[in-house]
């Protein structure tokens, strides 16, 4: 039976709490070497480093922060640099939300998205998807594309890092896929096959009411059958089966971010599913020492 999540549902961000700020994202950091920090209802990451004392990342964290206590807990661990990026639109935006932190053009995050909203009758979803969209859909079923569910994560680290070098994106170590497989109560994996061969897949986390389509991958095979639009159709009929309802596409490209610039393939892939784009505020931070502005782009 699919759990019931429509208590928590909310319609806006910021009356939500976002995955980077679960118990789950919490086990994630601390197994790839950021010290978790639990200030009240929000959720830092504490990073030691040689020379600098540390870095710290508030990723995704409800209004009002507790900005006395993070001073508090930068000044104890010596950092250089804290780095916030709050759960608040654009448009949410003033002075007293952020304090004394300033706008930076660094963000570790996406700063736009799309939420599908899957409260919708399925039939209501399919008929959201753009005409290309659904043709596409279609084709890659006709082409005799097929999918399963798999825990083969392997496999997946695979044919995403493959995909990820040749679009110069950042791939990390096997072993941080792993344990975000592992830290997560809540996620699958959905793969993609043709003639018997995975071409492409997908890895979503969920927490509470939202899934997260948070790594896709597709090899040349895979994008010549459509099997990434078969792929993500399954991904919206299978969070609405298992009660969420809501789906993140985590992340399309934001005229603001210059990163971004090279996501216009994928962003109109996901553009094509219908929902609502969302545009964060982006991030922000504060400096300790100089050297904090010189590492705050990369932390």
């Amino acid at each position: 039976m699919p759990r019931d999540r429509t208590k928590t549902y909310a319609e806006d961000v910021g009356e939500i709490t976002d995955i980077r700020q679960s118990p789950d994202y919490g086990r994630f950091m601390e197994s790839i070497g950021w010290e978790e920090v639990v200030i009240g209802a929000t959720r830092a990451f504490v990073r030691s480093l040689p020379i600098l004392g540390s870095v710290i990342r508030i990723p995704r964290a409800n209004l009002p922060l507790p900005v006395e206590e993070i001073d508090q807990l930068a000044r104890q661990r010596r950092a250089a640099v804290v780095k916030i990026e709050p759960n608040l639109l654009l448009e949410k935006l003033s002075p007293q939300s952020i304090g004394k932190f300033e706008k930076d053009d660094y963000p570790i995050l996406p700063t736009k998205t799309i939420w599908i909203d899957l409260k919708e009758p399925l039939e209501k979803l399919w008929t959201n998807l753009e005409k290309d969209t659904r043709n596409l859909v279609r084709r890659a079923e006709k082409e005799g594309v097929r999918v399963a569910e798999s825990k083969d994560v392997a496999s997946f680290y695979k044919l995403w890092s493959d995909t990820a070098r040749k679009k110069d994106f950042y791939v990390p170590f096997e072993r941080e896929m792993e344990s975000l497989w592992k830290s997560f109560g809540q996620k699958y994996l959905l793969v993609a096959k043709y003639e018997d061969k995975i071409v492409a897949a997908v890895m979503i986390l969920g927490y509470k009411e939202a899934a997260y389509y948070y790594f896709a991958a597709s090899n040349e095979t895979g994008r010549s059958v459509y099997a990434a639009y078969l792929l993500l159709w399954e991904v919206i009929r299978k969070s609405k089966a298992e009660g969420y309802v809501r789906l993140d596409l985590e992340g399309i490209a934001d005229e603001r971010v210059r990163r971004t610039r090279d996501w216009a393939g994928f962003s109109h892939f996901k553009k094509g599913f219908g929902g609502k784009e969302v545009q964060y505020a982006g991030s922000f931070s504060k400096y300790y020492s100089m050297l904090g502005r010189i590492v705050g782009k990369w932390i």
